[in-house]
């Protein structure tokens, strides 16, 4: 597992999206629910 850290970061920060300048904002609400323990 520990071999794998440094070419999946290297993935990882390569292989972001080029900026387009847009943006999308969603204001629509969530509905969370509590975590009640057992």
């Amino acid at each position: 597992m520990q071999g794998i850290l440094v070419p999946l970061c290297y993935y990882l920060t390569h292989r972001k999206a080029r900026p387009t300048g847009i943006a999308f904002a969603n204001s629509s609400t969530l509905q969370v629910y509590h975590n009640i323990p057992f």
